[in-house]
């Protein structure tokens, strides 16, 4: 449900704006919010812990090492 609301809301508002673009960006969100409030849900059932300090600092390392490719090294 929430992520049908989201999508809803979002749609209304990026997809004017931004057309094919914003669809994406709403697509993605809503499914970060579909998956999010089923983590929160489930983990009132059982609780499975997830590395996500080593997740972040791993997105980090891509991030910077995509940043320093595209910046440094293809100028």
């Amino acid at each position: 449900m929430a992520g049908a609301v989201v999508n809803l809301a979002l749609n209304a508002l990026l997809v004017p704006t931004y057309g094919a673009a914003g669809a994406a960006w709403v697509s993605v969100l809503t499914y970060a919010t579909f998956s999010f409030v089923g983590l929160a849900m489930y983990r009132r059932i059982d609780i499975i812990r997830y590395p996500f300090g080593q997740t972040a600092l791993a997105l980090l390392g891509m991030a910077v090492t995509y940043m320093a490719i595209q910046y440094g090294v293809m100028k």
